[in-house]
């Protein structure tokens, strides 16, 4: 899912052109089984997803970037930008949930 952090792509464009599509296909397989994506234009939107990101959002944290991206891009990349939001819904620890645990735990020993 590295593919979609814009600050880790190619500088020259010519790279960017062919950048990823092996894994942005792997992830159209993965997710268009599971119906959540289509699959049968992903590599076109996929291709005018970088140049508008390249051309026009190169410098802007991914935080802000999703923000418009959801507002504004949504019809003209939706494939994309659900799999933007299945990356970034996904938890990277479990480090908060297992604190909970342990105040819980403590809560009932206590008790």
């Amino acid at each position: 899912m590295k593919i979609f952090d814009h600050t880790n792509w190619p500088n020259s464009k010519e790279e960017l052109v062919k950048y990823d599509e092996k894994e942005l296909n792997h992830l159209a397989e993965f997710y268009g089984k599971k119906q959540i994506i289509g699959v049968n234009n992903i590599c076109e939107e996929w291709f005018r997803y970088k140049v508008i990101i390249y051309a026009n959002f190169r410098n802007i944290k991914i935080e802000s970037l999703m923000l418009r991206l959801f507002e504004f891009y949504y019809d003209t990349f939706p494939n994309n930008i659900k799999l933007l939001g299945i990356i970034y819904s996904i938890p990277f620890s479990s480090v908060e949930c297992e604190h909970g645990f342990s105040k819980q735990n403590l809560i009932k020993t206590i008790s």
